[in-house]
């Protein structure tokens, strides 16, 4: 007999209990993160990766009306969900008829997951520095916000879509995040991108919440924090960025450690949440520091550590209720 079986539908083996699943897929994400295992052996990430960038040039023509591309650009969303949720379901059928079929859905969620990854990749930033303006306080300030985003899109956000519907929810959010990452804008102006970006914004604005309130919790155990008044920033200023999901856990980070983050940039990389907008905002405290540097970065990650051993705990939590 199980456990429990939530979400009942979603669930590969019904005598591994789903959270647990979880624990187990963090736990590997932590391990492995930064390992370029996709060197070997694509990752879903990658897959959809590739799909969306066979798919953009094909709907995304100039000479089509700004309508029909925002119509083109929304119906690229829809398809790309709907590929990852069969793919899911499709699995998960398969996997009641393989014996051991929940170590592979562990690995799965560790794959769709990837705030190792994530903490690697400023790991090596730091040693490498390397901007296009050169600008040091620029590079520190770009690491502090790939953590605080990072934190959402690669942790809270799929962890939280596995426990509303199972593995096809994971590969659903990561489907729309992926597609918002390639040809996602901010810009209403552009609408083949603005659907993108907005369907993503919908999937994460309240794991962005409760993230950035979990990021804001991790600020009591780092030195020379002041979660207070990181939660005070978050609320006032959470929603001034283009994307009103993730701008909540960048402005609970900016508060936290004291710092100005965002600001206005000639160029915006692909990788950030406000790609292809310059006139980002400043968010932080009226004292807030713009001038960050490698010190801030170290606390960043000690938070982004913090924050991750504290969103485990409430896994954990969540399945000794469940069993009780």
């Amino acid at each position: 007999m199980p456990v429990f079986s939530y979400p009942a539908l979603f669930t590969t083996a019904p005598t591994v209990d789903p959270v647990m699943l979880l624990i187990l897929g963090i736990l590997m994400d932590a391990l492995a993160g930064g390992a370029r295992v996709t060197r070997v052996v694509p990752g879903p990430t990658l897959l959809l990766d590739r799909m969306v960038r066979y798919l953009e040039p094909k709907l995304n023509r100039s000479r089509r009306t700004t309508g029909t591309r925002l119509v083109r650009g929304l119906l690229l969303v829809v398809f790309v969900a709907l590929v990852a949720a069969l793919a899911g379901l499709g699995f998960l059928i398969l996997a009641r008829w393989l014996p051991g079929s929940w170590v592979i859905e562990v690995a799965l969620i560790a794959a769709l997951l990837g705030q190792g990854t994530v903490f690697m990749d400023v790991i090596r930033a730091r040693a490498t520095n390397v901007a296009p303006n050169n600008d040091p306080h620029q590079i520190a300030r770009d690491q502090v916000e790939t953590l605080a985003h990072g934190f959402i899109d690669r942790g809270v956000a799929p962890l939280f879509w596995f426990l509303m519907l199972g593995l096809p929810g994971m590969l659903i959010y990561r489907a729309l995040a992926v597609t918002a990452r390639r040809v996602g804008n901010w810009d209403r102006a552009f609408r083949f991108g603005w659907a993108a970006a907005r369907c993503y914004d919908v999937a994460t604005v309240l794991p962005a919440i409760l993230g950035s309130l979990v990021l804001v919790a991790a600020g009591f155990f780092v030195p020379q924090a002041a979660p207070l008044r990181g939660l005070g920033i978050m609320v006032r200023r959470g929603g001034a960025f283009p994307s009103f999901a993730q701008g909540w856990p960048i402005a609970a980070v900016a508060g936290v450690l004291g710092l100005s983050l965002g600001g206005p940039r000639p160029e915006a990389k692909d990788d950030r949440v406000f790609a292809g907008v310059s006139d980002i905002p400043w968010i932080g405290a009226k004292d807030g520091r713009a001038r960050a540097n490698d010190a801030d970065v170290r606390r960043a990650l000690f938070l982004y550590g913090i924050a991750g051993l504290l969103m485990m705990a409430t896994a954990l939590f969540a399945a000794f209720i469940f069993a009780a």
